[in-house]
């Protein structure tokens, strides 16, 4: 199933390079199978880059973390955190006002 859920993703980005949340969501899907932790970085990275503040973002920014932790970053680990917890919070923040 979680296969199936890759190669889907990689269809949505396939059809528009533009997508942010495939990015991630793929990211996640490596990171699920404890696979590709590079090319997941990668994808989360560049679902950061394309949407910054969209509501999937605090999600990029842990699942970096999550691959930061695992790879014994921990710098980077902390950093991600970080910026996922705040993200969150922003986003919250936002949706009240």
């Amino acid at each position: 199933m979680l296969r199936e859920q890759v190669h889907k993703l990689q269809d949505a980005i396939d059809s528009n390079k533009k997508f942010a949340r495939a990015y991630i969501f793929l990211a996640k899907a490596y990171l699920d199978l404890n696979e590709n932790y590079e090319e997941a970085i990668d994808l989360a990275k560049k679902g950061l880059k394309l949407n910054p503040e969209a509501e999937s973002a605090p999600l990029g920014h842990y699942i970096l973390a999550d691959i930061y932790g695992r790879l014994g970053r921990q710098e980077d680990y902390n950093s991600e955190l970080q910026k996922g917890r705040a993200l969150e919070q922003k986003i919250k923040g936002s949706k009240t006002d």
